[in-house]
């Protein structure tokens, strides 16, 4: 099966363990063009204002400042950037794809990614909490807290384990992410730079921007020390740097998130976070017990999860926190879910938008001085109940509304030119 992990550090495209996609989530906007990925981190320092690496975090309809190249909100660079995932993997509509999702993602969040991925032709199998997928993996019983480091910053999955699997609480921790890590380690290369030539590279864009690529390449190499290099109108300047330098003025940050593990002694950790300098040995060393996992690890269990079991309406979409472990010789198991809970009805979907609808949502219709109150939603106990605004022709699946009528998930709405679709992101 096809698994899309979103973690904006490196979202991942993969099926059975092998990578159709992996890239940052970060865009460069320009008027005539966008650009994805590291190539648009390579140029963060010399244009920082169109360098945008926090809209996977935000994902919402806030401006993108300056605009460009079609784009002018934060979830329209989520949706441009699952277009190229579904371009470079060359998806199909017969590949279901399965979203990994940081555990703090909001339903509104969930609606706008779902309309996101249908515009962009990625079709959605389910998504399922990161968190809860990784933990799964994991063969012990009691808390263990499962950390995301991404681009800007952290997020701490503590999860419940026993037969089952679940989520329990979630926390963001904004002081430590690669970005601000990186700043820190630009800040000491700087400072070695100034004790032998005093030449302060974060002076210039041009300069800040080479000590960025090479530390980025060297967190990421299994190199011990690298020399970094700056240049400027044709004069050289060189130092060395050492992974150890790097984790000491690392080590305030690394704290920072440990604040939030407090009772958990089990940790797990992608390859995002056990491959940053010093943080596993550093969790160790104050007590925990790390559980590393990699991109086959999680194809083995997801892989062998009855999914199929799990399937909502094709409209519908569940957000799974909970889940059934797999044990060393268990049969494949599912999910636990209520029927009312395969049921009901959380957004209304309009132009890839998802509106959640709450206990009652208006739309209206029309522009300007036209615009008015079209139809309501209203939930009645576990029925949601559409009533007409009695004089804007209304129609669903089809059918001439003029009352009241009990609506169901997947039922399709028409207003004039306008389509809205009742789904289900849980």
């Amino acid at each position: 099966m096809l698994l899309l992990e979103l973690s904006d550090i490196n979202l991942r495209l993969s099926r059975a363990g092998e990578v159709l996609y992996q890239q940052p989530g970060a865009a460069f906007v320009e008027h005539r063009q966008l650009t994805f990925g590291r190539d648009a981190l390579d140029v963060v320092k010399l244009h920082p204002n169109q360098v945008h690496t926090q809209y996977w975090r935000s994902m919402d309809q806030s401006a993108v400042e300056p605009k460009g190249f079609g784009v002018s909100t934060q979830i329209d660079l989520v949706y441009r950037q699952l277009l190229q995932i579904q371009e470079q993997a060359k998806l199909t509509l017969a590949d279901k794809v399965w979203f990994a999702v940081p555990s703090d993602l909001s339903d509104q969040q969930l609606g706008l990614l779902y309309g996101s991925s249908l515009k962009a032709g990625v079709q959605l199998g389910d998504f399922i909490d990161y968190g809860v997928l990784v933990g799964s993996t994991v063969d012990v019983d009691g808390p263990l807290a499962f950390i995301d480091i991404g681009l800007q910053r952290t997020v701490i999955t503590r999860l419940v384990v026993d037969q089952d699997i679940r989520r329990e609480s979630v926390s963001v921790d904004a002081q430590l992410g690669l970005l601000p890590l990186m700043n820190t380690w630009i800040r000491l290369v700087a400072e070695n730079f100034l004790d032998i030539s005093r030449f302060d590279p974060r002076k210039f864009a041009e300069t800040e921007q080479q000590v960025f690529r090479q530390i980025f390449d060297f967190v990421q190499s299994d190199d011990e020390h690298r020399s970094i290099e700056a240049e400027y109108r044709s004069n050289k300047r060189q130092v060395e740097v050492s992974k150890s330098e790097l984790i000491e003025v690392g080590v305030e940050r690394f704290n920072s998130t440990l604040s939030y593990l407090n009772g958990c002694k089990h940790v797990v950790l992608m390859e995002n976070g056990y491959r940053f300098p010093g943080f596993t040995t550093h969790l160790r060393q104050k007590g925990w017990q790390v559980h590393q996992r990699n991109l086959n690890v999680v194809h083995d269990f997801f892989d062998s999860y009855d999914m199929a079991e799990t399937s909502t309406e094709s409209s519908g979409r569940k957000f799974h926190t909970h889940l059934n472990r797999v044990r060393t010789g268990a049969t494949k198991t599912e999910p636990v879910s209520s029927a009312a809970d395969n049921k009901r009805t959380t957004h209304l979907l309009h132009e890839f938008v998802g509106r959640p609808i709450g206990q009652n949502l208006t739309v209206e219709c029309g522009a300007g001085l036209a615009r008015q109150a079209c139809f309501e939603l209203n939930f009645r106990g576990e029925e949601l109940l559409l009533t007409p605004n009695g004089t804007t022709p209304l129609t669903v699946n089809g059918r001439t509304i003029e009352t009241e009528l009990v609506v169901h998930c997947g039922d399709l709405i028409k207003v004039s030119d306008q389509e809205y679709r009742l789904i289900k992101v849980h």
